[in-house]
């Protein structure tokens, strides 16, 4: 793929996973809320192609529990806090990455998926490493069946247009829904999703560290 042209403006981060190296963490916070509820645990490569409320959906049908889905659903995130007493690293090259975008005119938005006592904390957390002031769109607690509206309303906050802008991420679900919004998609690996599955939804680059992001888009 040939980096963006000087007219894409437009860059948008998932943050668990992506930025902040959580993604085995979060792992194991959803197991543990299942298993607290009494439900049957999920595999990696489940909670990579799946809706979090449909793996839910689905133990609690196996077990013909009456427990609510959302009340589940909030317990998963309850548990993820938990893990939060201190803040998570940042992934290697988050800060140097974000900082060569941002130097270069290019706008960068923040799509968090982080729910319940978890949610406040992204902001937080780019305070304290001085990050916060980069970002010109942020969005918290976006779920999946949010996820293209906040695509919408972060690219209008920003001025950019779909085809001229990226997603960037570790989960396979955000790439394809970048691509279904009419957007290119970095997909980065060490996080949920792996390289096949970056690849079966599309992503148009494919990297390991943030650090390879600034020569994909911008022109050299």
């Amino acid at each position: 793929m040939h980096p963006l042209t000087e007219g894409s403006r437009s860059v948008i981060f998932d943050y668990d996973g992506t930025l902040v190296d959580t993604a085995s963490a979060f792992l194991n916070s959803v197991n543990e809320a299942l298993r607290k509820t009494g439900l049957r645990g999920a595999t990696r490569r489940e909670i990579s192609s799946m809706d979090l409320r449909s793996i839910i959906a689905e133990r609690l049908s196996e077990v013909e529990s009456h427990a609510l889905v959302e009340v589940v659903f909030d317990s998963m995130w309850d548990e993820f806090a938990e893990t939060l007493s201190s803040p998570f690293p940042l992934r290697d090259g988050a800060a140097e990455t974000l900082e060569a975008l941002t130097k270069r005119g290019i706008g960068l938005g923040l799509i968090s998926k982080r729910g319940g006592r978890a949610g406040a904390l992204p902001l937080i957390e780019l305070r304290a490493a001085g990050l916060e002031k980069l970002f010109r769109s942020v969005k918290i607690g976006v779920g999946l069946r949010e996820y293209g509206a906040a695509i919408s309303n972060a690219l209008e906050e920003l001025g950019g247009r779909p085809q001229d802008s990226i997603i960037v991420s570790d989960w396979c679900k955000d790439i394809e829904y970048a691509k279904s919004s009419g957007l290119r998609a970095v997909g980065i690996i060490g996080g949920v999703s792996d390289e096949d599955e970056h690849k079966a939804a599309g992503a148009d680059w494919i990297v390991e560290n943030l650090n390879e992001i600034p020569a994909l888009l911008i022109p050299q």
